[in-house]
Formats: structure tokens, sequence, C-alpha cells
């Protein structure tokens, strides 16, 4: 705040005290002005002349829009397919809700056992090939699929590979060394 003198009267001084501008000593009077937002200043004329002849360095009225399209010098180029669509699916039909409500029960599936994995995968093979009678005397299959050749160390191998989603957090990756017993 500046406080002006204005004269000296019958041995008082009276002052004026006024607002000011004043620009911090850190950034030594030097104000980037192209970060001032200018949207609603100007005078009338100015604005007028900003809409008949419009200056592009003056910015704002954008709000981060994209045009569809580019300037060539003061011509505007109109690009049909940068033009955006709003696109409204037809969900009269749809059964799904819009949110699942807090009140809705838990999942009560439990986890995969390894019982439920084996008749998810051999029960149908094993139950053909006894039909079929290619079963030898000790319950072997003559005819084995790709997965029945596999040793233990392989289909142990396969199953922790990339995508196989085997892995937990609780279940670490084991070390090479952990799988060759060494550990």
């Amino acid at each position: 705040m500046k406080a002006v003198v204005l004269k000296n009267i019958y041995g008082c001084q009276a002052s004026c005290i006024h607002r000011s501008f004043s620009t911090s000593p850190v950034s030594n009077n030097v104000k980037n002005f192209a970060r001032f937002s200018l949207i609603y200043r100007g005078t009338e004329r100015e604005k007028k002349q900003q809409k008949e002849n419009p200056d592009r360095s003056v910015l704002g009225w954008s709000y981060g829009v994209r045009h569809p399209g580019y300037f060539v010098g003061n011509r505007f180029v109109l690009i049909p397919e940068n033009i955006p669509e709003i696109v409204v699916p037809d969900l009269t039909d749809c059964q799904f809700q819009p949110y699942v409500s807090y009140r809705s029960p838990e999942n009560s599936r439990s986890e995969f056992t390894a019982r439920e994995l084996f008749d998810y995968i051999y029960c149908d093979k094993i139950e053909e090939d006894f039909k079929n009678k290619k079963l030898d005397a000790e319950g072997n299959p003559l005819e084995p699929s790709e997965e029945e050749k596999l040793t233990a160390q392989e289909a142990f191998d396969r199953g922790r590979r990339t995508g196989s989603d085997l892995f937990t957090q609780d279940r670490p990756y084991p070390t090479r060394r952990e799988r060759l017993g060494l550990d």
C-alpha cells in the first residue's frame, strides 16, 4: 500500500490511501501476460472487432474444445471426420442394471477345488474312453490326449507360464531352485 501525501493542512498531514498493483521482487517485475485470462476483458469496440475479424493470438473462447479442422491463413478448413457424433445405444430390452446395489448378496461361489478341476477337464474323456473300451488293464488310455501325455514337471511348468492365471499374491511364483527341490 502506498500513502500519497496530499498537503499539509493546518499543521496536519492529510493522506489518501489507494490500492495499487504491485509485482513481487522475486519475479523482478516480469509477468507472463500469456497466462492471464482475457475472456471477458476489453471494451465493446474490441469485442465487436474480435467477432468480425478474430485474432487467434487472443485465446480464451475455446474452453479446451478441439476444432474439427485447421486454419490456413485466415481460412478455416473443416474436416468432416473430426466432427463429433453422439452415439446413444438402444437400451430398451437391456436386462442390466445401471449400478449394483450395496444390499445385493455377495458372491457365494467357492474357489475351484482339485476335484472340480478334475471333473471339468478329465471326467468326460475318461467316461468316453471307458464306454468305447479304450483303456488298458491298469486304466490308462490307449489313445491319450496331449494333456495326458505331459509329465508332472511339464504340467507344472505349463501351469506357471505367463497367462495361465494361477498366480496369486498369497502364493508367489516359485524360484527355479524351489522347483528343483534344492531349497
